[in-house]
This record gives C-alpha cells, structure tokens and sequence, in this order.
C-alpha cells in the first residue's frame, strides 16, 4: 500500500528543525524551579544509590539565577520605551496603544508593556518570538457600527509554536507568503459553557497566487479542516493581501 501524502499540519521549517533540540534547556534555565531540577539533577556516582539520590534531589533549591539576570535586562530595556511617542493612525489605534479599551491583546496592556514584558522577554529567553494581529469575528452582512468596537488586538507565538513560514522575498523577511502556527485552545462543555480540556489546533494562512488575497484554513490535531470551534469547515479568505504575523529573532 502507497504511504499516505504527509499532511499540512506536519510541516516544519529547516530553522524550526535546526533549533528545537535547545528549546526545552533554554526555557527550564529561565524558569529555573523544580522542573528543571527534575530535568537536570544527574546522580554524583554510582556509588550514590536511588534513595539517597531522591534524599537530595528533594533538599537541592534551583534559584532562579538566569531568569533573574535576563530580568534585568529586559527591566533595562523597558524603561527605554517610555520615551518611545507613536503618533498617527486611527483614533481606535491611538487608544489600544495607550491602553484603553482593553487595549493592543483585549487584557489592558499598551504597546509598551506587550512588547516590553511579553515579546522581549521572550525574545531574550529564546532567540525567536512571532506576533500575530487578529479581529474579532464579524458576521456576513455586518455593519461596523453594528460590531462593538472592533479592533484588532496581537498575541504572541512562542517559538515552538512558529512550525513552518515562507517569506515573500528574501529583503522583506517578516512578509510572509504562507505560515503554520500552532494554537492551544480550551474546549467547552456546551451546557455549562465551562472548560473541559486543553485542544491544540494549528492555523494555516497563505496569499493565494490567483487573488493576492490571504487565506486561512484551520486544523486539528489529526489533520483535519475545522472552523475556530473545532467543526468541520473549509478555507476563508480574508479582506487583507498580507499575512498580519512579523517574526522577530
């Protein structure tokens, strides 16, 4: 029987290959605490048997001496921004920016304390940090003034959740021809609309040759196409003719 074609969703970059061996070290060292101690703690010899070795593993504290230090730079950076004045754009922009109406992510940040406190720190810790710019779901037919306040908001991509990007041209490195990311989602009991458990789903935007237009098709974890909520849905083609994704490294 012929091998079945390799699905989309296991696509992975050379660079995403090249770098994902040092990715768990490098997150454990910042976040120091037991689960790098669990990772980490080797046995002195031989000689020292499990119970004792278990004896000094409970005993051994993993000060958290490298985040403390990366802290320190980002802290440094920070205060940097204050002196950082955006002018123009809209007036839904200005007031993200500055924090207003829930602001840039929909938590209340700024621009300043989205890119100081999330997307530097991650910059620093591990070389590689993606944003992404999205909008809230406006239905076929809706109006803008039927929509409350529909701004675009960023969230952040780890690294380990960037899986696969082709850039348009080689000069523009953060204009994308088509990119995989992979998102961690809640799944919700339908009758108390609570969270029952941890999904993952992977997102794939591309400009189609043809239209210039962006396209974006969902999947889950076994390959499948779905909608944002997980139903069986085919591909949507957004009103933008550029991927709104900018990776940093």
């Amino acid at each position: 029987m012929a091998n079945a074609l390799p699905s989309v969703i296991d696509s992975r970059h050379p660079g995403y290959l090249l770098g994902m061996t040092d990715w768990r070290k490098w997150r454990l060292t910042y976040d120091g605490g037991d689960d790098f101690r669990e990772a980490y703690l080797e046995r002195f010899t031989t000689r020292e048997d499990q119970t004792d070795f278990a004896t000094r593993k409970s005993m051994t504290p993993v000060p958290k001496f490298a985040g403390a230090a990366i802290n320190d730079i980002r802290n440094s950076i920070y205060q940097r921004l204050r002196d950082v004045v955006r002018k123009g754009g809209s007036r839904v922009y200005q007031e993200a920016v500055n924090g207003n109406n829930l602001g840039v992510d929909h938590r209340g940040s700024t621009m300043n304390a989205f890119l100081g406190v999330k997307v530097l720190t991650e910059l620093l810790v591990m070389g590689r940090v993606g944003v992404f710019v999205d909008h809230p779901f406006v239905p076929n037919g809706a109006t803008l003034a039927s929509v409350r306040q529909p701004a675009p908001y960023l969230y952040k991509y780890d690294i380990e959740d960037i899986l696969s990007w082709t850039c348009s041209k080689p000069e523009a490195p953060s204009e994308f021809q088509a990119v995989l990311l992979r998102d961690t989602t809640m799944q919700f009991d339908r009758s108390t609309l609570l969270p029952t458990l941890t999904v993952q789903r992977y997102r794939h935007l591309w400009i189609d040759e043809n239209s210039g237009r962006v396209h974006l098709q969902f999947y889950d974890a076994e390959g499948q196409p779905v909608d944002q909520s997980g139903l069986p849905s085919g591909e949507i083609q957004l009103e933008l003719d550029r991927i709104p994704f900018v990776m940093l490294d």
